[in-house]
């Protein structure tokens, strides 16, 4: 792997199909299966936005608890962020991401909210798994 962020699109790939193919390439090979399924794994899916809350910019997420796994779950992992750039989230407009850990407390994700929303978005679009 190597740092990117400084090239131009057609440094890296030659067409929209060459990037859609090496995603495709991605996405096949790194989707698996777990195979220990003793492991609990926590998971963020949608949750309503609070009552008291005005409509805004905001995605509400509630991690799951450990107990609620279930092996047969497929989901959208992200194993690997770094830091992004401070104005990536404002260019994209990146809504704000709440992450409750019961009914009454949330906070930020502890990644860059831009991650959480691309994967959001993906499960969204392609995977339609309800879970990150």
């Amino acid at each position: 792997m190597e740092l990117d962020s400084d090239k131009m699109f057609g440094e890296l790939y030659s067409s929209a199909e060459a990037l859609q193919t090496a995603l495709t390439d991605l996405e096949t090979k790194y989707k698996k299966t777990v195979s220990d399924t003793r492991i609990p794994l926590q998971f963020l899916t949608l949750r309503d936005k609070p009552e008291s809350e005005p409509l805004g910019n905001t995605i509400h997420l509630r991690l799951t608890q450990k107990v609620d796994y279930h092996p047969s779950w497929a989901y959208v992992a992200v194993s690997y962020t770094w830091a992004q750039p401070e104005g990536l989230a404002a260019q994209f407009n990146t809504p704000e991401i709440r992450v409750w850990i019961n009914g009454t407390e949330a906070r930020p994700p502890h990644c860059p909210p831009s991650v959480i929303y691309r994967a959001l978005q993906y499960d969204t679009l392609e995977a339609k798994t309800g879970h990150l």
